[in-house]
């Protein structure tokens, strides 16, 4: 079994000391979702909730995946690297093959994707 520690919905202020403390703990890694359009307020219902809401307030804290990924490896010796939510479609693909590349060379520990669309089941990293 691996354990993983989830970033989503922490303050960016907080993240590097988590990823610290995860990786003296013996945790296996840490998957860093991705959003990058956060309205106000919504107008239709969340489709991946039973009330319709969202499960963030409107003004949470989405940090750059890749640029997040980089730093994280700076400051932890074996962690892994997962998204849990990354959307291509919403950047530019050389911009975004740079990004990811860039991250993954200096990753001692390795990183992992899986794709496939909402709500799909998924194998663990």
């Amino acid at each position: 079994m691996k354990f993983y520690i989830s970033t989503a919905f922490l303050k960016s202020a907080e993240i590097i000391e988590i990823a610290k403390a995860a990786d003296d703990l013996g945790y296996d890694g840490i998957g860093i979702p991705d959003h990058v359009v956060n309205l106000e307020t919504l107008t239709t219902p969340y489709p991946y909730t039973k009330d319709g809401q969202r499960r963030w307030p409107p003004f949470t804290d989405w940090p750059d995946p890749w640029v997040l990924v980089g730093a994280l490896a700076q400051v932890t010796r074996r962690l892994k690297f997962v998204t849990t939510v990354y959307i291509p479609a919403m950047r530019n693909p050389y911009s975004a093959a740079k990004a990811i590349g860039t991250a993954a060379f200096w990753l001692p520990a390795g990183w992992s994707w899986a794709s496939g669309p909402a709500g799909a089941k998924r194998s663990s990293p």
